[in-house]
């Protein structure tokens, strides 16, 4: 597949290395980047694309909430009024198609059926171009987010799809859907790749007229859709083909000058020739524009700069941008990218390219940096871009700042849509320039690495790319800036990998709690949340951010006449001691497509701000009753419940414990009988559980039955929050080992130690005794050094090591328990030894004879010599050896 850049696009890993991300995520969200995704994707798509497809879109249905599914059209021109028809499960009574910005407005819904709403749209003719983040709002809640693109040029539907007309088909060059391109600007169809689909668009051309052809579809954020696209002529022959850019992530951008006369066909097909009703396009055919990357890559705010656009194959061109003080969107406003149409001789381009906007001071890199030697100073705080001119090509930069001073250094390449893979390493400014440190991929396909300002008051950074590629293209950006104390917070994903429970629905009367993730950097300080732009009648309670812990809980509550709505709600972080002191805000990306391998996720779409929406009232409220007594380190209790439900309520409540503080475990989930109104939820303290005051809630999810179910999701209710204290243990046991024989009794002693005197008797058990053995409980008062358990043991209890074996000690106060669970020991019960039958006593073996000891020959000599001195005669030995 022959690309634009006149490479095979398949061969080229590092364009498609992190390209599925509208913006990457920050590190912390990635955990793992895959250079050759697609590959596997290719091999995989036809047999994964129905399940995906399904898993993509209705993640909910398990829960009965309103869904969508797909939107037809998936776009609109500015300036346009559009009816659109939106697929989904579950739109019973839909109030709004809800428009998080606001910019786009209904003007009309149908309700077709439970599955299909017409709905007319008003597109402003200062709508921004690229992606509105909406939802479907009934009375009984909010459907999970879809986008809606807005684009420049006049739109159409492909005739295969379109309702109005007998679906003819244009699967083949003979069959091509005639289209008249505009000889300025260009023309929008909206279409769909089924399975196995190709779909031809015939376009007539005279020798030496552009064609320039774009297409939107994983952008779309519908499923995994990677279109290809190509040219061919009446022959059949390819005259160019796109699959993939590093400007439009796995969507695809082409241009083409005709060689002669005649009509010429544009092909969109999935690139493995997958494709379902999910796989949505749309297809720009015109004489546009097609640039890829801005020189400069970026600019100050309210700044007026002349911008070089290259990646055209008509050659670079130049335009005037005015740089906003404001983003228009939200995502822009998180990445600091604002989206550029540039214009081309009155023509706007299909495709925005994206400027990095920022408050630092912006210079150039040096025409002769490509050694780390003799580079100008450049002072920090400042935004630096350059270019990778040729192969092997690195550009070295020095960065002043004072000695220990620490610095966050960011790369900018992919995100700007610039072909390079970003590598950035830090060295010290000396004769050796040892390196301080690196990264290659920390934000996606670009760089982020931290450098501490070593003792010669700078240090240099050398840029390269991480296969050694140059060219005028390889456009590059660093941002090199303090750490400052920084908060984000953001609702965790669901453990489905669905946009589940994301955002707070709040009944009438009634409350429900959002769990919130405190990013923290460089800030260890207690945070406090701060919500602003609340719907009518809608109320938080936000207990503070505690250092130490990775988040907590915001409870919503409503009033019995809030009216049924929604609105967007910010929520600002700031300094619980100093609440004037701003750290940061919630910044939350919502997964909106997941593919291989693992359902890894694609795509994200970024926000400021958290839907909020008021809902019917629920037959059922919650009430959870302050504690009398804390809960020890070590200890356990049992939260009392009381659930209020309304006359004829018929459906299950089951409890959970949405935010459990450190060191604090409960229970998974606890049932609510139906003839129940009060239950316990049980929790426990492990011993390094802070010790200190918690704020806590539980909550419930409400599943309708009967009547009721219809049309009614499962929701979420909570309780208003109460404080939970963690004390220091008031007494501890050290059991020791205990040991018996099946069929005697035995004692098990350990050490008391009070450490918080009490008053009254405390009861001591032993828990967790193996079967066929019992004990008694005993008392311990404040003054007890020791306990003896007696414990008797049955003929035929279990013999073996028994662990696990508890002292549980119950101390009062006030009335109330106070439960304490100390150390686990062991107790092994041995079988008795068998008995020993007594015997006659063996004989003694006989004793074997003493054998004489041979005398060898030498020992006989030196015999007869003393002999022979002394005088006197001797005998030879008898059996002497010879």
């Amino acid at each position: 597949m022959v690309g634009r850049f006149g490479t095979s696009c398949s061969s080229d890993p590092a364009l498609f290395y992190g390209c599925v991300f509208s913006d990457p995520p920050p590190p912390e969200e990635i955990d793992c980047v895959m250079e050759n995704r697609k590959s596997c994707q290719r091999i995989v798509a036809r047999i994964a694309a129905a399940a995906l497809c399904s898993c993509v879109f209705f993640p909910h249905v398990c829960r009965a909430a309103p869904t969508i599914g797909r939107i037809v059209p998936a776009g609109a021109t500015q300036g346009s009024e559009v009816e659109v028809l939106v697929f989904g499960t579950n739109l019973h009574e839909p109030q709004a198609l809800f428009f998080e910005d606001g910019i786009v407005q209904q003007t009309k819904i149908e309700s077709v059926n439970d599955k299909q709403l017409k709905v007319v749209l008003n597109v402003p003719k200062d709508a921004p171009f690229g992606n509105h983040r909406f939802r479907i709002r009934t009375k009984k809640g909010l459907s999970q987010l879809r986008t809606f693109r807005v684009g420049p040029f006049p739109q159409v539907t492909e005739a295969e799809t379109d309702p109005s007309q007998k679906k003819p088909s244009n699967n083949t060059v003979e069959e091509a859907q005639a289209i008249q391109v505009p000889q300025t600007g260009g023309l929008t169809i909206a279409g769909v790749v089924e399975k196995e689909d190709v779909d031809c668009y015939q376009v007539g051309l005279k020798k030496g007229d552009r064609l320039s052809v774009a297409v939107d579809g994983v952008r779309l954020n519908y499923t995994p859709f990677d279109p290809y696209i190509d040219i061919v002529d009446d022959d059949g022959f390819v005259l160019t083909a796109n699959d993939d850019h590093p400007l439009m992530e796995q969507d695809a951008i082409m241009a083409f000058t005709a060689p002669e006369d005649g009509n010429f066909f544009v092909r969109v097909r999935e690139s493995a020739y997958g494709g379902s009703s999910a796989c949505s396009y749309l297809l720009h055919v015109g004489q546009f524009p097609t640039p890829s990357v801005a020189l400069p890559p970026g600019a100050n705010p309210g700044s007026e700069v002349l911008v070089k656009w290259l990646g055209d194959p008509a050659g670079e061109f130049e335009s005037k941008v005015k740089i906003p003080n404001s983003f228009p969107r939200a995502s822009s406003e998180i990445s600091q990218l604002l989206s550029v149409h540039p214009r081309r001789n009155g023509v706007i381009a299909a495709e925005a390219v994206p400027l990095r906007v920022t408050n630092l001071p912006v210079s150039k890199e040096t025409d002769s940096n490509d050694s780390p030697n003799g580079n100008p100073s450049v002072p920090a705080p400042a935004a630096i871009w350059g270019l990778l001119e040729k192969e092997n090509d690195t550009d070295w930069i020095r960065i002043e700042a004072p000695k220990g001073s620490k610095w966050s250094v960011k790369g900018w390449g992919r995100r700007v849509g610039s072909p390079i893979d970003l590598t950035l390493n830090a060295y010290r400014d000396n004769e050796k320039h040892a390196r301080i440190t690196g990264n290659d991929d920390s934000s996606g396909p670009d760089s982020l690495m931290n450098v501490t300002t070593p003792e010669e008051g700078s240090f240099l950074i050398r840029v390269s790319d991480h296969q050694k590629r140059g060219g005028e293209m390889f456009v590059w950006w660093l941002e090199v800036e303090p750490i400052t104390p920084r908060v984000t917070f953001s609702v965790p994903p669901s453990r489905t990998k669905s946009q589940d429970d994301l955002f707070p629905q709040v009944p009438r009367g009634g409350r429900t709690t959002v769990v919130l993730n405190a990013s923290r950097r460089n800030f260890s300080g207690d945070v406090k949340l701060l919500a602003e732009g609340l719907p009518e009648g809608v109320s938080v309670t936000s207990p503070p951010f505690q250092n130490g812990t990775p988040g907590s809980f915001i409870v919503f509550e409503a009033t019995k006449d809030a009216p049924i709505q929604a609105g967007m709600v910010a929520c600002k972080a700031v300094d619980a001691a100093d609440q004037n002191k701003n750290l940061g805000r919630l910044e939350q990306a919502t997964e909106m497509i997941h593919g291989n391998p693992n359902r890894t996720p694609w795509r994200y779409s970024r926000s400021t701000e958290m839907p909020v929406a008021v809902v019917e009232k629920v037959p059922v409220s919650l009430e959870l009753i302050q504690p009398a007594v804390p809960l020890v380190k070590n200890g356990k209790a049992d939260l009392l419940v009381r659930v209020h439900k309304d006359e004829g309520f018929k459906g299950k409540v089951r409890l959970f414990f949405p935010f459990k503080p450190p060191g604090i475990g409960a229970a998974s989930g606890v049932d609510v009988p139906a003839d129940k109104t009060e239950v316990v939820y049980p929790i426990n303290a492990s011993e390094k559980a802070p010790i200190q005051d918690w704020d806590v809630v539980v909550s419930a999810t409400v599943t309708f039955q009967g009547e009721d179910a219809k049309g009614r999701p499962t929701i979420r209710i909570s309780s208003k929050p109460i404080k939970l204290t963690v004390a220091e243990p008031f007494v501890q046991v050290a059991l020791d080992k205990g040991m018996a024989e099946q069929g005697q009794d035995t004692t098990f002693t350990g050490t008391v130690t009070v450490p918080t005197a009490f008053t009254g008797e405390a009861k001591a058990v032993l828990l967790g005794l193996p079967a066929k053995t019992t004990s008694e409980p005993l008392v311990i008062t404040s003054e007890s050094k020791e306990v003896e358990f007696s414990v008797t043991v049955a003929a035929d209890a279990p013999a073996g090591r028994h662990a696990n074996i508890v002292c549980e000690v119950h101390v009062p106060q006030e009335g109330h328990q106070i439960v304490h669970r100390m150390a686990a020991t062991e107790f092994r019960i041995d079988k008795p030894l068998p008995a020993k039958a007594l015997a006659a006593p063996k004989p003694e073996p006989p004793k074997p004879k003493q054998q004489k000891k041979k005398i060898s020959r030498r020992e006989q000599l030196r015999i007869q010599a003393r002999a022979v001195s002394q005088s006197s005669p001797v005998k030879e030995s008898k059996g002497a050896a010879q």
